[in-house]
């Protein structure tokens, strides 16, 4: 039997790391961020799955699991080493990270989500690194549900143009968000809206044109997702190696929406786009002139937005679906058991 278990704030890794793969596997159990921990929950249990622990409370869990003879799988999916210093969370990552380090080591398997990040782990952890697997990130495609043609609201013709994230993404999407005010006066019929991070006072000018939407708790992401009705989506990102080991969910959560998303020629997304011919010039892009075009095409044809967005839904289903990687999950169990 399986637990899982995560002492972390309901957040995006929970949610996609943990909780979707937990919702498919029998007999898998969730213990979220206890005050006291449920002990008594895991003794008919074999494994524990944490998420990226680094406290001192954390440390004395992992303690607690090997006396209950417990195997141990450590899931990280963020270079906690190279987080960039234009993102708030890179000072307290610094001091963070030999907690990281010390629980990451006590594992008797380390899982993430990239084939880069498991790189950076075994270099940072070096002789006492425990085996690392690469489990990429999945959507649910039970949960993602794109709104039917059929429902969506009648909007006299508006595209809409939309980012969801936080402020550690200032970054990422600066150059992008610079080319939004061209693009907006060129083309009356597009909208302009951003769920999560500030906008420029430049954007602001464009009135109801463009709008910011507050944060949305993780538990009501995906029904959201399909309420905002975006008709394409943008996934810039800064090359650095933080963003190398991070995986494509941004343009996952798209495909599950069956919309086109717009992403940075670079790591995971690159690799989802180059599943299919079509997405390799349809939305990668990497110079000012090729993310102007791209998304220029999109706005122009609302056909081929589907044709992209219906593509999208297809790589999605066939190569990211949580379906595929709860077999992958069960049979890393088995290799840490025997």
């Amino acid at each position: 039997m399986v637990a899982r278990w995560a002492l972390t704030k309901l957040d995006g890794c929970a949610l996609y790391r943990m909780f979707f793969a937990h919702l498919r596997m029998e007999g898998s159990i969730f213990l979220f961020q206890p005050m006291r921990m449920q002990v008594d929950l895991l003794k008919d249990r074999n494994i524990v799955v944490v998420q990226r622990l680094s406290s001192q409370q954390n440390y004395e869990a992992i303690q607690l699991f090997k006396k209950m003879k417990l195997k141990i799988i450590y899931d990280l999916d963020d270079d906690l080493w190279s987080v960039p210093t234009f993102n708030p969370a890179h000072r307290l990552m610094k001091k963070w990270l030999p907690g990281f380090e010390i629980c990451a080591k006590m594992a008797d398997m380390i899982t993430v989500s990239t084939e880069h990040l498991r790189v950076m782990v075994r270099n940072a952890l070096g002789k006492k690194c425990p085996p690392v697997a690469v489990v990429e990130n999945a959507v649910d495609f039970d949960w993602f549900r794109p709104v039917a043609e059929k429902y969506r609201k009648n909007r006299d013709g508006r595209v809409v143009l939309g980012w969801a994230g936080t402020d550690t993404h200032s970054g990422d999407v600066e150059k992008v968000f610079a080319l939004v005010p061209a693009l907006l006066k060129d083309n009356r019929e597009l909208d302009f809206e951003v769920v999560g991070t500030g906008i420029s006072e430049e954007l602001k000018s464009f009135g109801d044109r463009v709008r910011q939407k507050g944060f949305v708790p993780i538990a009501e992401f995906a029904a959201n997702w399909a309420s905002w009705q975006w008709d394409i989506s943008l996934a810039p990102v800064a090359e650095n190696s933080f963003n190398l080991s991070k995986s494509n969910i941004k343009m996952l959560e798209a495909a599950a929406m069956k919309i086109p998303c717009v992403a940075s020629r670079y790591g995971e997304y690159k690799k989802f786009a180059n599943h299919s011919d079509s997405l390799t010039f349809a939305v990668q892009a990497e110079t000012t002139r090729e993310w102007r075009s791209r998304i220029q095409e999109l706005i122009n044809t609302p056909s081929y937005r589907k044709q992209v967005g219906d593509e999208m839904y297809w790589i999605g289903t066939q190569k990211y679906n949580i379906i595929h990687r709860v077999s992958q999950w069960n049979k890393l169990f088995e290799e840490v058991l025997a």
